[in-house]
């Protein structure tokens, strides 16, 4: 089927983005292989059958931690260009609402570190989310604007879904049985 079509399109690109972000981090060659292999392995084998628009998503993810570590190391040109660009993929590529956590866990990363807190820094960040959201923008809109004509959008269908919920401390239950 078509969906098993761009799962494979989209399982190789970690790996090539898993790689370079190891490296930079500092790891020597086992543990950059390790991630290459095993993120997408990992995103593809939770998300197969659940949600794969997720596996879409963080695919990209490896791109934003490299981008991040570049604005750290003063690299502030290339970490905005690179970390648009990625920013704007994770945004296209799958569920907006993951997107928009890993753009917050960019956000995060910058903020957690001592290298990332400086005004320079600061505003490549805050130009890599400009320009990830201004590159998705177009297609956000047209998204945002199908929800009124699908079948989520109906009262019937979200009723239908809140009965289909979790008790709270199911997860609890699940994590500690």
């Amino acid at each position: 089927p078509p969906l098993d079509w761009l799962l494979w399109l989209h399982t190789p690109m970690p790996p090539f983005l898993a790689w370079p972000a190891a490296r930079i981090l500092g790891c020597s060659p086992p543990a950059p292989a390790v991630a290459a292999v095993g993120f997408p392995l990992t995103a593809w084998m939770y998300t197969r059958w659940h949600l794969p628009h997720i596996q879409y998503t963080t695919a990209w993810w490896p791109g934003l931690v490299v981008a991040a570590e570049r604005l750290g190391r003063g690299q502030l040109v290339r970490g905005a260009a690179e970390g648009g660009l990625f920013l704007g993929l994770v945004l296209l590529s799958g569920f907006p609402q993951v997107g928009m956590a890993l753009a917050a866990g960019f956000a995060l990363l910058v903020l957690l570190r001592k290298a990332t807190r400086t005004r320079p820094a600061l505003l490549a960040a805050a130009g890599v989310l400009a320009l990830g959201v201004a590159l998705a923008l177009p297609q956000l809109v047209v998204s945002s604007a199908a929800f009124k004509e699908s079948l989520r959008s109906s009262d019937t269908t979200r009723q239908a879904t809140s009965r289909h919920g979790l008790r709270p401390g199911a997860l609890a239950a699940a994590v500690f049985p």
